[in-house]
């Protein structure tokens, strides 16, 4: 048993001189750095164009479009935009007697100035307005300027002209019909 012991410890002594002699488990290493900022990016589209901030339309004949509107969509420079954006239209706070006699449609090119949106393809509608869900990236009759999608500092523009249902009789003449209409906008890859 002495033997035993006596070997294992010499064993034991010859280990620890041999891993001296041949390393001391030290690493040469080094390490860098650099400092990094992220920025979001930012999005300012709103509605522009000659009727952007009121419309009234009437008085209105039944079955006869009434007005082209313009109401552009602006996606605005650097800094406040930095983000090609999408967009929609639809309609919301609907109040009056017209709701389901009240009829939207949407002509749309190239913004020029004085150019008669009236001569513009129809991209959108007729559809009632209480159903309005415009989608500028949707498959439309006639395209959308660049897919429709709207880069910074860009605008698309729209004529609006709105139809009195020719089922209307004289129970509506003189009614009312309020509503707002909403443009939503966010950047290309986001889901709707």
């Amino acid at each position: 048993m002495r033997k035993l012991l006596t070997l294992m410890l010499g064993l034991t002594l010859v280990g620890i001189m041999t891993y001296g002699a041949v390393g001391s488990a030290a690493w040469f290493s080094d390490s860098d750095q650099t400092p990094v900022t992220a920025t979001a990016g930012t999005l300012s589209v709103h509605l522009t164009g000659a009727d952007h901030t009121s419309i009234t339309v009437g008085p209105m004949e039944p079955g006869v479009w009434s007005g082209v509107y313009d109401i552009d969509v602006t996606n605005d420079n650097a800094p406040a935009s930095t983000m090609d954006a999408k967009y929609k239209f639809t309609s919301a706070n609907l109040t009056g007697g017209l709701d389901d006699l009240l009829w939207v449609r949407m002509t749309h090119t190239n913004c020029v100035n004085g150019a008669d949106r009236s001569t513009w393809p129809i991209v959108y509608g007729p559809v009632k307005v209480s159903a309005l869900n415009f989608r500028s990236t949707a498959t439309h009759p006639n395209p959308i300027v660049n897919g429709g999608i709207l880069p910074v500092w860009y605008s698309h523009c729209y004529g609006f002209e709105f139809l009195l249902d020719k089922s209307a009789d004289n129970t509506y003449q003189g009614m009312t019909e309020t509503f707002d209409l909403v443009m939503y906008a966010t950047q290309v890859a986001a889901p709707w």
